[in-house]
């Protein structure tokens, strides 16, 4: 097997509204903390000429959620032209004192050949930065050692604190709600949550009809 280090990354970062003469505007309701999102690659070419890569996270349904930060974008750009795998997760959504939401994400990238057996690390870290666990994931080679042959080893990882934020900036999520919960894994095929979603629904429904009847048809 290639050297551990040279066959995993994985860090955070908090993804800019700009990139380039694109921008991106969300909903903070709009996004889970500990879902998926998906990344991709493109570039632009600066007045002077100069072509520079740009990494992109998208939501399930296609809305540009955000880019990734000079510091990653390179990196992780070059990873997806060699075939690596890459993840990402929204570890937490912020809020601006100019009325706009920002996303946080966890940012994991694999080579291909090991990504089934990364797959049970990647879904353990989602599930414990929805419960606003925030694990570290900047896995030394033991550890990634360890990730490739124990699938509980995200159980583990010690929490590592969220960034302090400037003056003007809040955290608006950095859980999922419960009913974020129970959509999310409706959306996995998890049937007996999907099934919860529903009824949650329609009890809300009921107890909201019940409460017309009480004060107008009583």
């Amino acid at each position: 097997m290639a050297q551990t280090d040279h066959i995993f990354f994985a860090t955070y970062a908090r993804l800019d509204k700009t990139c380039g003469d694109r921008s991106s505007t969300i909903k903070g309701e709009a996004y889970a903390v500990g879902a998926e999102l998906a990344f991709s690659t493109d570039s632009y070419v600066s007045e002077r000429g100069k072509d520079y890569p740009i990494g992109i996270v998208s939501s399930a349904g296609g809305e540009v959620a955000g880019f990734l930060p000079a510091n990653q974008v390179t990196r992780f750009c070059r990873l997806a032209e060699k075939g690596w795998t890459i993840r990402v997760v929204c570890s937490a959504v912020g809020y601006n004192s100019d009325v706009s939401y920002w996303l946080e994400v966890a940012l994991i990238a694999c080579e291909p050949q090991y990504a089934a057996a990364l797959e049970p690390f990647v879904k353990g870290v989602a599930e414990r930065i929805g419960k606003g666990e925030r694990p570290d994931i900047r896995l030394n080679p033991k550890l990634i050692e360890e990730a490739l042959e124990d699938p509980t080893l995200y159980t583990r990882l010690k929490k590592t604190p969220y960034p302090k934020l400037p003056k003007g900036e809040v955290y608006y999520k950095k859980e999922r709600t419960a009913t974020e919960a129970m959509i999310v894994a409706g959306a996995n095929n998890n049937p007996g949550c999907w099934a919860g979603t529903v009824l949650f629904y329609v009890g809300a429904i009921a107890v909201v009809a019940a409460f017309v009847w009480f004060l107008f048809f009583r």
